[in-house]
């Protein structure tokens, strides 16, 4: 069995854990609480700088809804000319219309800007109206992967839809299972999807570094990928 790594990092130490756990790839973003967003050209000029493992940057401009207005997408074409100039190997997005359609119209001309670099449909897909239809309009506007949960909370428990869609996209398109993925069933949910391809960010609690007396309320510790786990994971699914 020989599946693929792919790292979520939304900081330098995860990029660092992820190059030293032996993850294949990694996804660049900010905000991994909130999903991910896209992360600054200095972070991912940085995350270049210490590893040569491909890396895939997302186009996020905020949290919420996929479905985004014409300015939103003028600030996201932006952040891929200048995502693209700081040597990055792909990029991560999606759209939605209202109806819960894959915007084709807007994703095309994201598309065009990042061309030749491969890029990955995120789980935006996860709250489409039809999956299936989704499926092909993403395969049809030429989008490398599609990331996904199976509409589900976690991979896991979407792993009847992910099969499917592993089945239907053949070798269109790599199918790239995630979400809540973990050591305890990372192995029968590949066996049982049919995936190549793995997503997540092995994260751990990080111990706050500012004194309990200058620390507020609202404060939370952010997770730093765990190199031990991905390398446990990698010898699992090897």
């Amino acid at each position: 069995m020989s599946v693929l790594i792919e790292v979520a990092a939304g900081n330098l130490e995860s990029v660092v854990a992820a190059a030293e756990g032996g993850a294949d790839r990694i996804e660049l973003c900010s905000a991994l609480s909130a999903g991910g967003l896209t992360p600054s050209p200095g972070f991912a000029l940085e995350a270049r700088a210490i590893t040569r493992l491909p890396i895939f940057a997302m186009i996020r401009p905020r949290e919420g809804d996929f479905f985004y207005t014409e300015t939103e997408f003028q600030s996201m074409m932006h952040d891929i000319r200048i995502l693209k100039e700081t040597g990055v190997d792909g990029f991560v997005f999606g759209a939605l219309t209202e109806s819960g359609r894959v915007d084709e119209e807007n994703c095309k001309a994201l598309l065009t800007l990042c061309n030749p670099l491969p890029v990955t449909f995120h789980r935006a897909f996860d709250r489409a109206a039809d999956p299936m239809q989704s499926l092909e309009a993403i395969i049809a506007l030429g989008f490398s992967r599609l990331l996904t949960s199976g509409q589900a909370d976690t991979a896991w428990q979407g792993r009847s839809l992910i099969r499917e869609l592993v089945l239907l996209a053949g070798d269109r398109i790599a199918i790239l299972a995630g979400a809540g993925v973990s050591m305890d069933h990372a192995r029968q949910l590949v066996e049982e999807s049919g995936v190549k391809e793995i997503h997540l960010s092995a994260k751990r609690s990080r111990v706050r570094r500012l004194p309990a007396a200058h620390a507020l309320t609202e404060d939370r510790p952010d997770g730093v990928s765990d190199p031990s786990f991905i390398r446990l994971l990698k010898q699992a699914l090897g």
